[in-house]
């Protein structure tokens, strides 16, 4: 049998990608983590600061000065 997961059916031959496009991959995968960074250092640094914004976009509430 042949299931289309097992054959590479569904999913794409990485080695024949172009460079353009592998390049386009890694530099917005770049840019992700560059934001992500950026974001969490933001967030743990100055949440805060932002009061009760801070503490409504916190995932656990915290409890205390911050």
């Amino acid at each position: 049998m042949d299931f289309g997961l097992i054959s590479g059916k569904f999913w794409p031959d990485f080695a024949a990608l172009a460079p353009g496009r592998r390049a386009a991959l890694g530099a917005g995968a770049g840019l992700w983590g560059l934001g992500l960074g950026l974001w969490v250092g933001l967030f743990q640094t100055r949440r805060g600061q932002w009061g009760a914004l801070g503490d409504a976009l916190s995932f656990t509430q915290p409890m205390g000065e911050p």
